[in-house]
């Protein structure tokens, strides 16, 4: 078992994946107004730094990206594989 500091962790994951959701509804706000958007690769890294999560509650929730491969079963992957990762190191 990997010496990890859990509270470290946790805080990690908590605000990567808050700042993810929020970004993503942004982009969709940023969309529907016209002005300047988010990268697509920013909100992917931000999903494969471990807010795949947010990244995936964001997309049902604001239904933005919904229809493009990459993000519905991309970020769903990520988030399966991740998920997978975290319960294995005894995170969750």
């Amino acid at each position: 078992m990997l010496n990890i500091n859990l509270t470290f962790v946790y805080w990690y994951l908590f605000l990567l994946n808050i700042l993810a959701f929020a970004l993503f509804g942004l982009e969709k706000r940023f969309q529907d107004g016209g002005s300047s958007r988010i990268p697509e690769w920013v909100l992917l890294l931000l999903a494969v730094l471990g807010g795949s999560m947010g990244a995936f509650f964001a997309i049902y929730i604001f239904t933005y990206k919904k229809d493009r491969p990459k993000f519905k079963y991309g970020i769903l992957a990520l988030y399966a594989i991740q998920f997978a990762i975290c319960v294995r190191l005894g995170i969750f």
